[in-house]
């Protein structure tokens, strides 16, 4: 029998609630205090407690409710349900007796307390029940500089969502952090916390931050203003010579084209103030420009090795006129398709003396036909052109040019009638169609 894991263990272990958890709830907690306005209404609030086990730091949480009425927040009425196990060394943690939906959470306080072992977003964050000193005094750590890292992450609050904030840990965690490794206090106190939480990434054995970094020294100055995304396009590309060159990586990389022919560093300075670039090219005004003109010149065949045409002086007027090329060119492959196809079906041009039926001649006419009559055939130009769908105009012999009934045929069959805003065809058309799908064995509802 396999050996169960400590995290297996503490699933089925039945703990008991700590020492005045109630009284912490009743006196310390918004559950006398937060607002009825259902605005403003929380329907739970989350306690943290740590403890050991097994000589190792667990971080218990347990939520209560929180009444609708007023009257009912009594010391009495205290729900409790134990929600999360967090354990040292673990990376996934315990949540149990909740479920979630679009409406929010939902605890389960009469519920038998069971947990599961989990790595998303099931982990809540409430009041501290635990004293950080005493914690700290009692692991023997004074000098992991958990204050200098909360001194830094309250500055970058208020600086709103900066990246140290964005990568903030809870003191839980910071704790078990530098138990496993102390070195991250060096971190701290150069002012770049944002990065403990990916220490795996850094080599904290070394002495200068550039070889902790794994970067060149001229990157030091900059650590401040990146994070570890950054840090790891920067190893990559040994060529980046300043931020703005790892801000214009960052933009290319959302263009296929761009990334398919950059080169270094003529592409950065294409988009820079300072480099060849003129001011029509600047990088976030016009990047997709110069991505869609690459796309062009790609599909025309222009060489793109030639720095004359990779990097042309007048984008937007090189842009353009490769864009009417296109244009053109899917034009005049349009049409051969549309020839083809009226070649192939003009055997179904059929008239009496009040309608005529004939296939499309062109995409054009598609277009005319779609104004005309308000509704979306001019969407269905490229299924003609491929050959999946048949598509033909139903005119009155009186006014021949004039868009009045359109035809859908697929595999034989009538697929769809539309006459203006999507409407039903004239009786007299649908006599018309019957007689019309009968000499042409296309089979029809009508």
């Amino acid at each position: 029998m396999a050996k169960k894991s400590e995290l297996e263990i503490l699933a089925k272990l039945k703990l008991k609630q700590p020492k005045g958890l109630k009284k912490f709830i009743y006196h310390e907690t918004d559950y006398q205090k937060i607002s009825l306005d259902r605005r403003c209404y929380r329907r739970y609030g989350y306690v943290e407690v740590i403890e050991k086990w097994r000589g190792k730091l667990l971080l218990r949480v347990f939520a209560y409710k929180n009444y609708s009425q007023k009257e009912k927040r009594t010391y009495k009425n205290i729900m409790i349900q134990e929600v999360n196990r967090k354990l040292q060394g673990y990376k996934s943690f315990l949540a149990g007796n909740m479920s979630a939906n679009m409406s929010g959470r939902t605890i389960y306080f009469e519920d038998e307390l069971y947990f599961g072992e989990v790595k998303n977003s099931w982990e809540c964050y409430g009041y501290e029940m635990y004293d950080k000193e005493s914690i700290i005094q009692d692991l023997n750590i004074p000098y992991c500089s958990y204050d200098l890292y909360q001194k830094h992450l309250t500055t970058e609050i208020k600086e709103y969502w900066t990246n140290k904030y964005k990568h903030s840990i809870r003191f839980f965690d910071y704790i078990c952090l530098y138990l496993e490794e102390p070195k991250i206090e060096l971190l701290v106190k150069a002012e770049l916390d944002h990065f403990i939480t990916s220490i795996r990434y850094l080599d904290l054995s070394q002495k200068s931050l550039s070889k902790i970094f794994k970067v060149d020294a001229k990157w030091i100055p900059f650590l401040h203003e990146i994070d570890i995304n950054d840090l790891l396009v920067i190893r990559k590309m040994k060529d980046l010579r300043n931020l703005d060159d790892l801000q214009s990586l960052k933009t290319f990389n959302d263009y296929d084209f761009i990334k398919k022919y950059w080169k270094f560093p003529q592409t950065f300075d294409y988009f820079s103030d300072t480099g060849n670039g003129s001011k029509r090219n600047r990088l976030f005004s016009n990047v997709s420009i110069y991505n869609d003109y690459l796309r062009f010149a790609e599909e025309l065949g222009i060489d793109l090795h030639r720095n004359k045409n990779l990097f042309p002086e007048n984008l937007i007027k090189e842009h353009n006129h490769l864009e009417k090329l296109i244009n053109r060119k899917k034009s005049e492959k349009s049409q051969k398709a549309f020839t083809k196809f009226f070649a192939k079906h003009k055997k179904h041009i059929f008239k009496n003396n009040e309608y005529v039926i004939r296939p499309v001649k062109s995409e054009e006419e598609l277009i005319v036909e779609s104004k005309v009559l308000s509704h979306c055939v001019r969407t269905y130009a490229k299924q003609v052109a491929d050959g999946e769908t048949e598509i033909l105009f139903v005119r009155k012999v009186s006014s021949i040019n004039v868009p009045f009934v359109t035809v859908e045929v697929r595999n034989k069959k009538i697929i769809q009638v539309r006459a203006k805003y999507n409407g039903s065809p004239p009786d007299g058309v649908k006599e018309f169609l019957k007689d019309w799908s009968r000499k042409n064995k296309i089979q029809c509802s009508y």
